[in-house]
């Protein structure tokens, strides 16, 4: 089972980041979860997403296409996903499939904070 938790950013301050917690597994199961987390976080228009990982048991291949998604989504509004957290087994599917070169990994949410500072 997955669920997601949002943090959402301070609408005073477009920079500021979205945080996207995915906790479980993200099975061919949990597609349907994914796909509307995908759609909330493409409205939002933020500069900066992390997706935290941390708690993340699984990833699927159909999950990780969701990400490519999230991935374009962004990116076409000026922004950019990162994922933070990621172990274990996550990790080695994120290498194997070299979702790390278009998505960076970092091992906490400030890490990536200071690498994507506004300039």
């Amino acid at each position: 089972m997955l669920s997601i938790e949002f943090d959402q950013p301070d609408p005073k301050n477009p920079a500021a980041p979205m945080t996207v917690r995915l906790i479980g597994e993200a099975s061919l199961a949990e597609e349907g979860i994914l796909e509307r987390a995908a759609l909330r976080i493409s409205a939002a228009h933020p500069k900066l997403v992390l997706l935290d990982f941390k708690h993340l048991r699984f990833l699927a291949s159909l999950a990780m296409s969701e990400l490519v998604q999230i991935h374009h989504a962004v990116s076409a509004h000026g922004g950019r996903v990162v994922i933070v957290g990621a172990a274990g087994v996550v990790r080695d599917a994120l290498h194997r499939s070299k979702l790390h070169q278009i998505l960076p990994l970092y091992e906490t949410a400030q890490e990536a904070l200071q690498a994507h500072q506004p300039a």
